[in-house]
């Protein structure tokens, strides 16, 4: 099964996937090492959120086994054969998965309260093994309560990681975007969509073979470094991100990033990655009329506001105290704007403040 990181970028680059294995994971895991999840919760609240057991050892064999663990991609990029630096990484095992982290003052973001980096969890489908979950897919799961993992679906074109009860994370990955999006009109500044035109004139002009092919080739490499960036415009986002629950359908990808990424600033800062003193919050609830591409919504969190607005030919998001409806811009902790056209159609990238 892809990793969540493979699928938005569809190539072997995001993760370095081996069989070796470079840690003797029959140790017990250190109780003392508690982790807290990237600015949503800590490791309880994972495994209440997930319905994960923790794993143990019964006439020293554990219940999910030593092979299917180091299967997974979390421990594969972080443990396995290639890993950068697999002596700095812990995990704790659980029955249907496991969750990865940095050991204690490891580097940047190592305190007590440090970040869970990925949670390799099996599906509740036979044989279709564990699905990796990390980065902002991990924070929407959590901060958005979607409940627990369902496993990977698609459907007329689309793929979606599932959680609860029929809702979901839409993903689009390279192979989606360039083969099923690329439907000749370009929905913002995305270097996909420029790499793919850009090559197949350089190539019809060279009288190239298949130019075609190495027209979308193009655009699935310049997409899946635009997603490794975890920018603000990704174009395989779309139009919606979080779906499947009508108290959220409304809330733009932008803001999710966007409170994803004030979260993580926050917390690099303080060394302190928790529920607990996380600056933005879990979600409330959705506010505002229009869409992702039109009018103007506001996602309240528990600490914090993220507007998202339209006007004067500008697109703006905007992370805000609370009591600042009537001075959003002038609010503002952090933001990002763009220039936008007549229907909404992004003109220019993201320029952020704040983070």
């Amino acid at each position: 099964m892809k990793s969540i990181g493979q699928m938005l970028a569809a190539v072997t680059v995001l993760l370095a996937v081996g069989t070796g294995c470079a840690a003797n994971t029959d140790e017990p895991f250190d109780q003392l090492d508690e982790s807290d999840i990237v600015g949503v919760t800590d490791l309880e609240k994972l495994e209440q959120a997930f319905g994960l057991t923790k794993d143990v050892q019964v006439n020293g064999k554990w219940t999910r086994s030593d092979a299917k663990l180091k299967a997974g991609e979390c421990y594969a990029s972080r443990l396995g054969a290639g890993s950068k630096d697999p002596q700095n990484w812990q995990f704790r095992r659980y029955k249907t998965g496991a969750a990865f982290f940095r050991k204690l003052n490891s580097g940047a973001a190592t305190g007590d309260k440090r970040p869970i980096a990925c949670v390799d969890i099996e599906s509740p489908v036979d044989g279709m093994g564990a699905t990796a979950i990390d980065g902002v897919m991990l924070d929407a799961a959590l901060r958005y309560k979607l409940g627990a993992f369902n496993g990977v679906e698609g459907a007329a074109g689309h793929e979606y990681v599932a959680f609860g009860e029929g809702g979901g994370v839409e993903i689009r990955d390279a192979d989606h975007f360039c083969g099923l999006f690329m439907d000749g009109t370009s929905t913002g500044p995305e270097p996909g969509y420029n790499a793919y035109n850009d090559e197949l004139k350089k190539c019809s002009q060279q009288k190239g073979a298949d130019c075609e092919t190495s027209a979308m080739n193009a655009c699935k490499w310049w997409t899946t470094i635009d997603q490794q960036a975890d920018t603000m415009d990704r174009p395989s986002w779309g139009n919606s991100y979080v779906v499947g629950f009508p108290s959220i359908e409304k809330l733009a990808p932008v803001q999710a990033m966007l409170a994803y990424k004030y979260s993580l600033k926050k917390g690099t800062q303080s060394n302190v990655f928790s529920l607990t003193d996380d600056p933005v919050g879990t979600f409330v609830k959705i506010e505002g009329a229009g869409s992702s591409t039109a009018g103007y919504t506001v996602a309240r969190y528990s600490r914090l506001d993220v507007h998202h607005l339209f006007m004067g030919g500008k697109e703006g998001v905007y992370v805000t105290p609370k009591s600042s409806d009537k001075k959003i811009a002038a609010s503002a902790v952090a933001s990002c704007e763009r220039t936008v056209d007549a229907k909404g159609i992004a003109t220019g990238k993201f320029v952020c403040k704040g983070l």
